[in-house]
């Protein structure tokens, strides 16, 4: 398993490298603190330079004093199997710290993405902002 994530890595590299994308300028991150709450505004491609993003945000998020974080993805236009796997190491660092972690909007084909990883099973998953604080609270 762990040589097939290796191979799915190299490859997302090798493409990236073949279309002279430069690292971080594929998502963009706006933040804004809600009470105890961080919420992500998560914008275009989310991919294997996604992952250091998202440890950095959880890095402050850690600092912040958020006990939740909600990441909206309403602005994700894709996502591949190695953004994903940043998700996940990132709700698992949050865990660790014991701070709670949603996910808000995901649009297609982002959604069926998530769906198919059984990721809403892991994380909650909500249709809007609002329903995501409401069910915190």
């Amino acid at each position: 398993h762990h040589e097939e994530i290796k191979g799915i890595q190299q490859e997302s590299e090798e493409i990236a490298e073949n279309n002279s994308i430069t690292p971080g300028v594929e998502m963009q991150v706006a933040e804004r603190m809600q009470d105890t709450t961080l919420v992500l505004m998560i914008s275009g491609r989310v991919t294997v330079y996604s992952r250091k993003v998202f440890q950095g945000m959880v890095k402050s998020a850690r600092f912040s004093g958020a006990k939740h974080i909600i990441f909206n993805m309403e602005g994700v236009t894709f996502m591949d199997t190695i953004g994903l796997g940043g998700l996940v190491l990132a709700y698992l660092d949050l865990n660790d710290n014991h701070m709670a972690m949603s996910v808000v909007e995901p649009q297609q084909p982002v959604k069926t993405l998530l769906e198919d990883a059984n990721f809403p099973e892991l994380v909650p998953t909500y249709p809007t902002e609002e329903t995501a604080l409401q069910a915190i609270h």
